[in-house]
């Protein structure tokens, strides 16, 4: 598992999803989120809780602006997209990194579909 970020193209508007199906897999719940346009967004914080009660940090980065298709004005589209994460404090390196490859993972199953994959 890398330390630090990972990017990966990937759908911006799959970002939701991919930490849907991460979750219980990384055994965390989302607490909140930064609000965010998926029009023309190029960050996003997500402060998840784990079963032991830490707190975990993942903060989504593009340079790209997401696609948008002007007949549906949905976005859409593979983008670099950058992940990284922080879990627990102190923070946990092993479980932030498992956390950031679980959700590319979850980005790269969902990219380029218009239903998520079972």
């Amino acid at each position: 598992m890398p330390d630090g970020p990972v990017s990966v193209q990937a759908d911006w508007d799959d970002i939701d999803a991919a930490i849907s199906r991460a979750g219980p897999l990384a055994a965390v719940a989302r607490l909140s989120a930064s609000p965010r346009n998926p029009i023309d967004a190029t960050s996003y914080d997500v402060t998840l809780l784990a079963a032991d009660d830490q707190i975990a940090r993942v903060v989504f980065a593009s340079s790209d602006r997401p696609a948008s298709s002007l007949a549906s004005e949905r976005p859409g589209g593979p983008v670099s997209i950058t992940i990284r994460a922080t879990f627990g404090q102190p923070n946990d390196p092993r479980r932030a990194a498992a956390l950031v490859a679980l959700i590319a993972a979850e980005l790269r199953k969902l990219a380029g579909r218009d239903t998520a994959p079972r």
